[in-house]
């Protein structure tokens, strides 16, 4: 079917309606097809949403190395691997979220060892998910503190930091769009955000909705 036409799309929700028997948001070996289908074409936005429903860690920290390698910039190598982890943390996948982090940074040819990494989000990502086997909410919260200024690159981080303190550490979930567990000491700094800083927010909106509804 051609990519861009408006029946591959019903046909492609429909059939994830249909795999959805034992799997609420459709089965994750269609999901794992369809990314790769995406990927070839380079629609990497519905690629990326489609391998956070499969459980193809590799296939998806492949694909994120090739997208921050043809459309991103070089500080911007953490920011590419981090919104999936935490989306993924917000899904309840933590094993998968680990997965496509060590093959992310052990097989990107700009990040060179670890941890400790040169990139700071990544070190915030390796404490994070360690944090979270130990279910340390003392230790979640003082690495959240010690990482405020790099975790704000991006708005939508803070977001599912939120959520992720609630599922891991059940922490009191925010009550509005920047309060809750790091409202204290990350509050001041959406001040300054500038219509680019919120893109990213803008192209997560339909995944933030999803997760929010998760316990």
């Amino acid at each position: 079917m051609n990519p861009t036409s408006p029946e591959r799309e019903i046909f492609v929700q429909n059939a994830v309606k249909w795999s959805s028997n034992n799997f609420m948001s459709g089965h994750p070996d269609l999901h794992q097809k369809l990314a790769k289908i995406y990927w070839r074409e380079k629609n990497f936005t519905l690629a990326k949403f489609h391998f956070l429903y499969s459980r193809d860690s590799y296939g998806c920290a492949l694909m994120l190395i090739e997208l921050h390698n043809n459309h991103g910039y070089s500080n911007e190598v953490e920011l590419f691997i981090a919104q999936v982890v935490l989306q993924l943390l917000c899904l309840k996948k933590k094993s998968i979220a680990s997965e496509i982090f060590e093959i992310y940074v052990s097989q990107h040819p700009k990040i060179d060892g670890g941890p400790p990494y040169v990139h700071p989000v990544l070190n915030f990502l390796s404490c994070l998910l360690n944090t979270i086997e130990s279910r340390n909410y003392g230790l979640f919260t003082t690495i959240c503190k010690q990482y405020t200024t790099c975790l704000t690159k991006d708005p939508c981080i803070i977001q599912y930091l939120d959520k992720v303190g609630h599922i891991f550490f059940k922490s009191k979930p925010s009550q509005g769009n920047h309060e809750g567990l790091l409202n204290s000491f990350l509050n001041s700094f959406f001040d300054g955000f500038s219509s680019d800083d919120t893109t990213s927010y803008q192209v997560n909106n339909t995944l933030l909705a999803q997760v929010a509804e998760l316990d």
